[in-house]
């Protein structure tokens, strides 16, 4: 095991960005669902016929 300044090895440092991606990943999921919830995306989807395309989306929310 190579010890640098950090008092870590490279395989520590290695896991522990891992894990910090996978916890930020969580994060930007859930906020990801928490916007599509509150713009009603499943809605406009539903009233699409159960499939809508960006644009579809787009049009819907009038986010152009």
């Amino acid at each position: 095991q190579v010890r640098n300044g950090t008092g870590f090895s490279r395989a520590e440092l290695l896991q522990a960005s891992v894990e910090l991606r996978h916890h930020a990943l969580g994060y930007v999921k859930s906020k990801a669902l928490q916007c599509a919830v509150r713009l009603g995306v499943a809605d406009a989807i539903h009233r699409r016929g159960g499939a809508a395309s960006l644009e579809d989306l787009l049009a819907e929310f009038s986010l152009d």
